[in-house]
């Protein structure tokens, strides 16, 4: 889903970014060079090593049938892609469902697909106007050397290292919906920022190490290419999961504590009496039955004490104590007002 969201982004938002932005070459050059650097080896950026060749992605109708067609396999890959995203970034917080109306999810996905394209955008147009501004200070200054550009050098790392972890903030909680505490979330943006960066790097060695080789060069790029999604989603969920921070999971002492043993083990429509298990009841997973806790102890009264004079006499000052709290209880509640759950 990744890649057919890549290649219609690729040919719709090239499509369009030509017509809009097109006549500057120094921004195409850069915004080449920012795809190059997101996904490295996926666009030739002139040098002829990249899978694709920009200048065959413009339509010159947009809206003939091929671009109406790549407009919807953009719309239904990057919603599908967008989609499964979130609900791995949720599993990563042990949520499972965030209930919303259908059309505000869809745009949520549709803008977090918008917010990583303008992500790759933005890095371009930094770009240009760090390398701009840095020439004209060292034109200012007098500064000239090694030491000019490792600070052009280094400023451009940090801007696309603010870009890549304001993104990532913003997918966490604007796109997936997650309110994590504000430390956690710009802590884990930094790590995730940091993290694509090294990636970035070491896909690039990848796809240049072998990129006097012209065979070895397309197929270096595509597996690169289909690796480096697969280590950024890996990192964005290592990080997610990291900021989740979720305490340590008990270990059952017993599979009867957990009905391990039990034909079905699991809760199941099929068998009725599973239902009555102590379960989640969003994804049915068993929690522990403490009948059947193997350390829980009880107390057990004969017949002869639960029907003893002192018995009935104790049953009877609860069962008294136990009306009279009911009966203050509801006097207590008649002073309220009534709300529905969650109204301020």
């Amino acid at each position: 889903t990744a890649l057919f969201s890549i290649a219609a982004a690729l040919a719709v938002g090239w499509t369009v970014f030509i017509f809009f932005l097109g006549n500057n070459a120094e921004l195409r050059q850069a915004v080449l060079e920012a795809i190059d650097s997101a996904m490295p080896g996926l666009v030739d950026t002139g040098d002829g090593s990249g899978i694709v060749n920009p200048d065959t992605l413009i339509q010159a109708n947009f809206w003939s049938l091929t671009g109406i067609i790549g407009f919807l396999v953009l719309l239904y890959s990057a919603s599908k892609m967008m989609d499964a995203l979130k609900m791995s970034l949720w599993s990563m917080f042990g949520i499972v469902r965030l209930p919303n109306n259908f059309v505000v999810i869809k745009i949520r996905d549709f803008l977090g697909f918008i917010l990583i394209a303008l992500g790759v955008l933005a890095t371009a147009g930094l770009g240009v106007l760090t390398n701009t501004v840095g020439a004209w200070f060292q034109q200012t200054l007098g500064i000239e050397g090694f030491g000019a550009k490792l600070m052009l050098s280094l400023s451009t790392l940090l801007l696309a290292f603010l870009v890549d972890a304001v993104l990532f903030a913003m997918l966490i909680r604007l796109i997936a919906g997650v309110r994590t505490p504000r430390k956690d979330l710009w802590l884990g943006a930094a790590i995730a920022g940091v993290g694509s960066a090294i990636l970035r790097y070491l896909g690039t060695t990848a796809v240049g190490s072998v990129g006097d080789n012209p065979i070895l060069a397309a197929s270096a790029a595509l597996v690169t290419l289909m690796l480096w999604i697969n280590l950024v989603v890996r990192l964005l969920l290592m990080v997610a999961a990291w900021m989740a921070n979720p305490p340590y999971a008990d270990i059952p002492k017993d599979s009867d504590y957990i009905h391990g043993r039990s034909t079905p083990n699991y809760v199941t429509m099929s068998e009725p009496d599973t239902l009555d298990w102590p379960h989640h009841t969003m994804t049915g997973d068993i929690t522990f039955d403490p009948r059947f806790d193997p350390d829980s102890e009880e107390i057990i009264i004969s017949d002869e004490v639960w029907n003893s004079e002192r018995g009935k006499r104790l049953r009877k000052r609860i069962e008294t104590a136990e009306n009279t709290a009911d009966k203050y209880r509801r006097q207590l509640w008649a002073m309220g007002e009534k709300r529905k759950v969650g109204e301020d």
